[in-house]
């Protein structure tokens, strides 16, 4: 199974789509020859969703920036925050945004990633980087330093 927000969802089915709001220049035809078609059946996900795994509730959190459909996974129970490549956790545990150059769209994932203070989390991982403890905390004091 692949989750895909709707805004990327249709690249499964049709990888030429991309276009330049998704890969720019060169990194398109780079990475283009990697995507394949899938058949897919869209499925609307409400909040909560039920599973087979120990989670009794995660929630997809939508983060536009890194791309348009950039997900995030929230495990409530655990108390953990999966941010993929929407931000950055550096191997010393300090948080940033990427590089403006890696994000389709850097004005997005400076708005998105504020809207994680609304969830309960110790825990936020992504996918470069280690996981972050106290980090709902930390998260906070990052982005109060961050608006001065």
């Amino acid at each position: 199974m692949i989750i895909a927000h709707k805004v990327e969802a249709y690249f499964l089915e049709d990888p030429f789509r991309l276009d330049s709001r998704h890969l720019r220049g060169i990194t398109r035809w780079i990475f283009l020859p990697f995507f394949k078609r899938y058949e897919t059946r869209p499925i609307r996900i409400n909040k909560k969703v039920s599973s087979n795994t120990n989670h009794k509730y995660f929630g997809f959190i939508h983060l536009p920036g890194h791309t348009l459909g950039s997900l995030g996974l929230h495990l409530k129970d655990s108390g953990i925050i999966f941010t993929g490549d929407a931000f950055y956790t550096g191997k010393n545990g300090n948080m940033g945004y990427f590089p403006a150059n890696f994000s389709l769209s850097p004005d997005l994932e400076r708005k998105s990633i504020p809207r994680l203070l609304v969830y309960d989390f110790n825990i936020l991982a992504s996918s470069h980087g280690l996981p972050v403890n106290k980090a709902k905390k930390r998260l906070k004091t990052f982005l109060d330093r961050k608006k001065v």
